[in-house]
């Protein structure tokens, strides 16, 4: 038994062991190595001949020439373990074929199954069918396949595999020898080390130490376990004396993190009662100040429409509608403050044309330049489409050029460009004011801080550029500004760009044209899809390349009809169509499966899944234009392409 054994047979034993198990370790590896090297360079080179011969007969199909074919195949057989080249057209026949003439039972049978014209069950294992498209314009013509006998590679195999035992063996037999040496030299150390480990574990005293002079590995090992020993008397020494002291110690702690708990929660508690009463607060005044104002406003539109006061008496109602307008203004500021606050904002994102939002914003600002005679400059404004919410995109413009014509100088300047990246396009709007200290830098997008402008002369609540802040992050952005004290302010701001394929989307006038979400990760089918679509000038396609990205486009664009692909690189087709389903906005876009998988089982889920039609690949054009003519009927000529 191996527990009854002396330490010198468990050294022997366990060094043919581990020696044992590192040589088996590594003659597996060189045997999965040797396998898999071996079969790569067969692949590797088969593919090769593959890739070299479906293009060279391709003209012997494109021209029905199987002699010529039969000519060229022979020469592939100059490889000695090729058994036989054929080419079978797409519908499975052979169109010509060749083997090589031996006469042994294997390769007799497996010459039989190749030559077959539809594809075999099975091969003698010995042999493996390798097969390539053969393609002309992008249409596979045929099919060129190579019968390879495999046996001369397992032979070599083998050959390398018993090389590799056979090393494995001597190792195992070296090792056997030097574990013998080396069992004298360790043993005797050991066995005090262990006789000296026995006694501490029975006695509990850590003041035994072992005795060996010599100043080798082991000697170094000795002396270690030596210094071991005592660092763990020191140390169970000390753990002796805080022992006694231990519990005191974490009764004061435990009081200690108690306090801290209560203070913490009670000055968390006051925080939020603090925040949520000034919330309503600030909602609750804005809606009664609401009511007032809309009086004011109203009447004085209405007296200055009914065209019987005098100039005098006009002026003085202008005076009060532009000061009720103004108060309004704020309110609504105040208003959504409190809303982002509390978290009640709502947001209506969708994909807004920067070009229009920047040209109604400076519409709207225009008139306030002549009173300073204020000069606009306007880069060109870039073809970027944005992605948030136009009324909330609109509130910041305005109280950034607001904001640049109230502090700016006479006869001053702003200017509008632009920077950022593709992703995230910036909005930079800068003035000729007298610019920012850096402690009003700090200062600037905090609520209610106005600043020195309280002190000037300047109207405002302060709050405008805090609830550009809050705004802007709600859509996902970022804000910032850039200043030196009397050199001016350049105020940026950055929102997501829309997503869009890659593709220009182009829309057709003066007619309906219906928008169309291709999901598919494979590039050629995309492209196909689009080259089909181009034809009928009712659609806009886009594509998105996989299961999420097509549902962060669905949510941007709500197309009218989604083409999914059921295998794609992340989710599948049917975990798009259940995340579809499950929300309400989007479960009644209508979905088409376009899919290579046409299994009766596969329609049949497919059907289950709720797809409006499930088109296989290759995809039938007229198929899938006869169900977009259906879905919308509006037949088009490109119908029956």
């Amino acid at each position: 038994m191996l527990g009854a054994a002396t330490i010198r047979q468990r050294l022997t034993r366990f060094g043919l062991l581990t020696v044992g198990f590192a040589c088996l370790i590594i003659a597996l590896f060189g045997v999965v190595e040797e396998f898999v090297r071996t079969q790569k360079k067969l692949h590797a080179d088969i593919q090769v001949l593959l890739d070299i011969g479906s293009d060279t007969v391709q003209p012997y199909l494109a021209f029905a020439d199987p002699a010529g074919a039969r000519t060229h195949l022979q020469s592939l057989l100059n490889r000695p373990d090729i058994v036989a080249a054929g080419i079978y057209l797409p519908e499975g026949y052979l169109f010509a074929a060749v083997d090589r003439q031996e006469q042994d039972q294997q390769t007799l049978a497996a010459r039989s199954n190749f030559h077959l014209a539809e594809e075999p069950g099975w091969l003698p294992t010995n042999f493996l069918r390798l097969s390539h498209p053969v393609n002309l314009d992008g249409e596979q013509i045929g099919e060129l396949s190579l019968l390879i006998d495999l046996r001369p590679m397992r032979h070599e195999q083998l050959s390398r595999i018993a090389g590799i035992l056979l090393a494995m063996c001597l190792a195992m037999l070296a090792s056997w020898f030097l574990a013998r040496r080396l069992q004298r030299l360790i043993i005797a150390p050991i066995a005090e080390i262990a006789d000296t480990a026995a006694a501490i574990r029975e006695s509990g005293h850590y003041n035994l130490r072992v005795s060996y002079p010599a100043d080798d590995e082991i000697g170094h090992l000795v002396r270690q376990f030596n210094a071991m020993l005592g660092k763990i008397a020191d140390t169970d020494h000390e753990l002796r004396r805080h022992r006694d002291h231990l519990e005191g110690e974490v009764l004061a702690r435990t009081r200690d993190l108690c306090d801290a708990k209560d203070i913490a929660e009670r000055e968390t508690a006051a925080a939020l009662r603090a925040n949520a009463a000034k919330t309503e607060f600030l909602s609750r005044m804005s809606h009664e100040l609401r009511t007032p104002l809309n009086a004011i406003i109203g009447f004085s539109q209405m007296l200055e429409a009914e065209g019987t006061l005098n100039p005098e008496q006009a002026d003085d109602v202008r005076e009060i509608r532009k000061a009720g307008n103004l108060l309004l203004a704020q309110v609504n500021e105040i208003l959504d403050l409190s809303r982002i606050e509390s978290g009640h904002l709502e947001l209506i994102p969708e994909v807004l044309d920067l070009d229009s939002e920047i040209t109604a914003a400076v519409n709207a600002i225009r008139p306030l330049l002549p009173a300073q005679q204020l000069q606009l400059q306007l880069a060109p404004v870039p073809n970027i489409r944005l992605y948030g919410d136009r009324q909330r995109l609109q509130q910041i413009l305005l109280n950034l050029l607001s904001n640049a014509v109230k502090y700016n100088r006479q006869g001053g300047r702003i200017e509008i460009h632009y920077g950022g990246n593709s992703n995230a396009p910036r909005i930079c709007i800068t003035d000729s004011g007298r610019g920012l200290s850096t402690e009003q830098l700090a200062r600037l997008f905090r609520p209610f801080e106005r600043l020195e402008s309280a002190y000037c002369g300047i109207e405002g609540t302060g709050i405008g550029l805090a609830l550009c802040k809050r705004l802007v992050e709600a859509m996902g952005g970022s804000i910032g500004v850039e200043s030196q004290s009397g050199q001016g302010s350049t105020f940026w701001f950055e929102l997501p760009a829309a997503p869009t394929s890659g593709d220009a989307l182009t829309a057709t006038s003066e007619q309906v044209c219906h928008s169309v979400l291709y999901i598919e990760d494979n590039a050629i089918n995309a492209k196909l899809m689009q080259k089909v679509l181009d034809k009928r000038p009712d659609v806009r396609l886009r594509i998105a390349e996989d299961g999420l990205s097509g549902l962060a486009a669905v949510s941007a664009e709500m197309p009218e009809l989604i083409l999914l692909d059921l295998n794609l690189p992340d989710i599948d087709g049917f975990e798009v169509m259940h995340r579809l389903g499950a929300n309400p906005v989007w479960a009644n876009i209508p979905v088409i499966a376009v899919t290579a998988n046409n299994t009766p089982a596969d329609i049949a889920r497919g059907q289950a899944a709720g797809f409006l039609d499930y088109l296989g690949k290759p995809l039938d054009v007229r198929r899938l234009n006869a169900a977009l003519d259906k879905l919308w009927a509006t037949p088009t000529q490109n119908s029956t392409a």
